[in-house]
């Protein structure tokens, strides 16, 4: 009897320090802290493409294409900050199809046009006139321009959700940061640069940088934050089994049974 005592009061013990025990901030609960590595590596990944396809895109327009080349230059330049997003995604997911990845950024921004589109709709335009009028012309310009833009990242995020949610739980936090980044995207003011480069005119690509390095700075957050989550949920879990583990290894078999 004693020794079972004993065997149980040190599993609670060992249950009791690894549940209080001060950690180093850099590993704190057993979970690195690798947010701002995540954070760094979302936007820089996705500078990287939104640059190269800034310059497809503008090279094409440029040389006065015609319609089927510009779709197929933005096509691509989709294609190309998926791309390099989808090498990030698979470092922290590494069963993460790259071809599901890229199909729901296609589809993301396909999505996204069409809702911005229908927001412009007369009912739901005048809707949101009426909602600014408070504010005057300014007001007015403000809700309009926030709402395009919160309504397109969000039809944007539900298609990133769609893969995300297969590798992360509460993977929804990312309609919500894709939302919030369409809006802060659509009112950030974009420097109008003019000149070219190499025949290239600067301002679209000046502004379709900026525009990704503002979405992609808050879709970061929220990347880092579910990868965060998930380590702390796998944490938790293996804790708990350990746990179990401990106090039913304390207890000695029954001398009845067989």
């Amino acid at each position: 009897m004693s020794r079972m005592t004993t065997g149980l009061a040190a599993a609670g013990a060992d249950d009791v320090r690894h549940a209080r025990s001060p950690r180093p901030a850099a590993v704190r609960d057993g979970i690195p802290r690798t947010d701002w590595r995540v954070w760094r590596a979302w936007v820089g990944a996705t500078m990287v493409g939104a640059v190269l396809a800034a310059v497809l895109t503008s090279a094409v327009s440029a040389g006065r294409a015609g319609f089927a080349l510009t779709l197929l230059a933005g096509v691509g330049g989709a294609l190309t900050v998926g791309a390099t997003q989808g090498l990030v995604l698979r470092r922290y997911c590494p069963a993460l199809s790259m071809p599901g990845w890229l199909a729901a950024t296609i589809g993301g921004h396909v999505a996204a046009a069409i809702a911005a589109l229908v927001i412009l709709i007369p009912g739901l335009l005048r809707a949101l006139r009426v909602v600014g009028s408070f504010a005057g012309p300014a007001g007015v310009a403000f809700v309009t321009t926030a709402a395009i833009g919160a309504v397109a990242g969000a039809v944007s995020g539900c298609a990133a959700w769609l893969v995300l949610r297969r590798h992360f739980p509460r993977a929804g936090v990312w309609i919500l940061a894709a939302a919030v980044a369409g809006a802060i995207a659509a009112l950030a003011p974009i420097p109008r640069i003019g000149g070219t480069i190499i025949g290239i005119p600067l301002a679209p690509i000046v502004a379709r940088v900026g525009t990704a390095l503002f979405t992609a700075s808050i879709t970061g957050i929220a990347l880092a934050w579910l990868v965060r989550r998930r380590a702390a949920d796998a944490s938790n879990a293996s804790g708990l089994a350990r746990a179990t583990h401990g106090w039913s290894s304390a207890v000695p078999d029954s001398p009845n049974a067989p």
